[in-house]
């Protein structure tokens, strides 16, 4: 009786991974742009939360939770310990765009440059300005994978990220993070909420960051905030072939049937 509960437990957690997955490429109730494709948001949250804490290092290393390998190449290894932000979300880019077959027509050395524009460097002397400023937005635009959403009403969770700050001295450092929801007070956005690897959440986690000049210290000053006018957001185009969709939807069933299997076989030890 107590063998047959057993795999009952772990029948149940694949039948409940699956329709984790159906569920995510269920049509968007909002209409959409050609160049857009809803589930991208969803199935760009599932990977981003198979990851939690795991501390924060940014001194050295390649900041990602993974080897990131594209046709035999290694394009990143996984940092030893510790990962930092745009480690974190070059990560599930890479993973969302090798599971869509994104990356397929592209030489590792292409996937390469993408990873190393994602993180602001390039070689061009005309580029070196934007891509150090929008960063994965120009990475993606390098490629024609990708656009930024200029229009911050169109913004949804699941897109990608990057912003500046600001101080009442000037500027004071980035981030790169997947945005997950507006902050309001009162009716208006006063910030935004995000997953990403930061020293406050020890690594992989949620947080949540408020613009320039809405919150102040003891003393009345303003407190460093997220720069309004020095905030990107991108994300995929939707595939061409319905294929790749399919292909997406297969690999996503079978990461969480593993999953499901690890999570059950951990019960059934206990």
């Amino acid at each position: 009786m107590h063998r047959f509960s057993k795999h009952f437990s772990v029948v149940l957690s694949l039948l409940l991974a699956l329709s984790l997955v159906q569920s995510s490429f269920a049509a968007p109730k909002k209409k959409e742009s050609k160049e857009d494709f809803g589930p991208y948001g969803q199935y760009v949250l599932d990977l981003a939360y198979a990851y939690e804490g795991g501390t924060y290092v940014w001194k050295s290393g390649s900041g990602v939770p993974f080897d990131m390998i594209h046709k035999g190449e290694t394009i990143l290894k996984k940092q030893p310990v510790g990962t930092y932000c745009c480690g974190f979300t070059v990560a599930i880019a890479f993973q969302v765009g090798s599971d869509f077959g994104v990356f397929d027509e592209f030489t590792p050395k292409q996937v390469k440059t993408w990873q190393q524009e994602w993180y602001g460097n390039t070689p061009i002397k005309a580029k070196k300005k934007e891509m150090a400023e929008r960063q994965g937005a120009v990475a993606l635009e390098t490629l024609k994978i990708g656009r930024e959403v200029k229009n911050k009403k169109d913004v949804r969770a699941g897109d990608f990220c990057n912003y500046w700050r600001k101080t009442v001295k000037g500027s004071s450092g980035g981030h790169s993070v997947i945005f997950l929801e507006w902050v309001k007070e009162r009716g208006k956005i006063v910030g935004m909420k995000y997953r990403s690897s930061q020293g406050s959440t020890n690594g992989i986690g949620d947080n949540v960051e408020y613009f320039y000049g809405v919150k102040k210290d003891s003393k009345g000053k303003l407190k460093r905030g997220i720069d309004r006018d020095r905030l990107y957001f991108y994300r995929f185009f939707k595939p061409k072939e319905s294929s790749k969709i399919e292909q997406a939807k297969k690999i996503a069933a079978q990461r969480k049937a593993e999953q499901a299997l690890k999570e059950a076989a951990k019960k059934a030890e206990k």
